[in-house]
């Protein structure tokens, strides 16, 4: 096809420089002429105030969201479910409260005799190590000394704690007890400045250090002046006591130092011999570096009682003192004596206690023979006849004599 049979379209020169669009154009050199539609002609704008929103009948209305639980034709709501659920769940802990704080009522008779006491007994033992016997020459007789205050010292008889131990186990022992002594000491560095001072010789961090010095000078230049048959037994034992020859050490107090209100622990020094627990630490560390081969045994004291100036007695086991009760000193002292390695024999639960002590005790903390008897039973099984059964304390000899 020719480029003249092609339609154009002929603007006039007049309307392009008048800028001017046409609403229809020519065909140029008379050709047909070709009308071109608006688009927009035809458009009519509807308002849409009057345009029909009416929903079909067939299609259904929108619920509003509403979650929960259909009942029946009715929806209850989930925030009604919450509220009925915080309520049931604060009524139940209510009741759960109400009875666990009514408890439920016990009796106990205290005639009744049990033959097995109801708390269990809190031995801890440990056996010596071989390593510690090694160049150390067995004699073949089992000595044991005995250190500590009166449990050992109050009687120096056949019947005295001492000698009973000596009769059940078939051993040597050595009494070296001191009366009226305890486990605290008075001053850090021994001093003679006061008369408590002076005394500390005999407590428990001072013996043992004699004992690892050989020097008995301090106790020596004090017996004389002190008239007791008992410390001066005690002094001259020592002063005898072939070391090479002892296989146990047994240390007892009765609990003095509750009574005494002797601090329990320093938690920034934890051998200050000025406390129960610091002076224990400090004479067992010190005894098993000085005869390593010797096996030692701490023996807790009993159940007893404080009696104040006007002769009234307060239980042991409920009375703070100002450090503590006697379950307070007995729990320290248990930690400590554990983690030293050496072996605890419970008597404040395991010999005599606040269930007992009436057939065992003379005095608020004084034993009498059947109780020194029952502490020596419970010492003989555990640790010469190596039974680690639980010490039955309703069934020994000491308590069917009593009966």
């Amino acid at each position: 096809m020719k480029s003249e049979d092609k339609d154009e379209i002929s603007i006039p020169e007049n309307e392009k420089k008048a800028g001017k669009v046409p609403t229809s154009e020519a065909v140029s050199s008379g050709k047909r002429r070709v009308r071109r539609k608006n688009p927009l002609e035809d458009f009519t704008l509807v308002d849409l105030e009057d345009f029909d929103f009416e929903p079909h009948d067939n299609e259904p209305e929108e619920e509003e969201f509403n979650p929960g639980i259909r009942v029946g034709k009715k929806k209850i709501g989930l925030h009604i479910i919450l509220i009925i659920a915080i309520v049931l769940i604060l009524l139940i802990t209510g009741i759960s409260l109400l009875l666990w704080n009514k408890g439920t009522l016990t009796t106990w008779n205290r005639e009744e005799e049990n033959t097995k006491f109801d708390v269990e007994v809190q031995d801890v033992i440990f056996l010596q190590d071989p390593k510690t016997l090694e160049g150390h020459e067995d004699d073949g007789v089992t000595t044991v000394l005995c250190l500590g205050n009166d449990p050992f010292s109050d009687d120096l008889t056949e019947t005295g704690l001492a000698a009973q131990i000596a009769s059940l186990g078939s051993c040597t022992v050595i009494n070296a007890s001191f009366p009226d002594s305890k486990v605290a000491c008075e001053n850090a560095l021994y001093s003679t400045d006061t008369q408590e001072g002076i005394d500390d010789a005999f407590n428990l961090y001072y013996v043992c250090s004699s004992i690892a010095r050989n020097d008995y000078t301090a106790m020596a230049n004090i017996v004389p002046f002190k008239h007791d048959e008992a410390l001066e037994a005690g002094l001259t034992a020592l002063q005898d006591t072939d070391f090479s020859k002892v296989d146990i050490i047994a240390i007892m107090y009765d609990a003095v130092d509750y009574v005494e209100a002797s601090p329990v622990y320093n938690e920034n020094n934890d051998v200050d011999i000025q406390t129960y627990t610091g002076s224990i630490k400090a004479s067992l560390e010190l005894l098993q570096e000085t005869y390593p081969y010797i096996r030692i045994v701490f023996m807790s004291p009993t159940f007893g009682y404080y009696v104040d100036e006007d002769g009234n007695w307060y239980n042991g086991n409920e009375t703070d003192l100002g450090n503590g009760t006697i379950p307070t000193y007995w729990q320290l002292a248990i930690d400590t004596v554990s983690a030293t390695g050496v072996s605890f024999l419970d008597n404040y639960y395991g010999s005599i206690n606040e269930n007992n002590y009436s057939k065992f005790m003379i005095s608020s903390l004084h034993l009498n023979a059947a109780g020194r008897q029952q502490i020596a039973e419970h010492f003989v099984k555990k640790i010469l006849e190596n039974d680690y059964s639980e010490f039955d304390v309703g069934g020994t000899d000491a308590v069917k004599q009593s009966e």
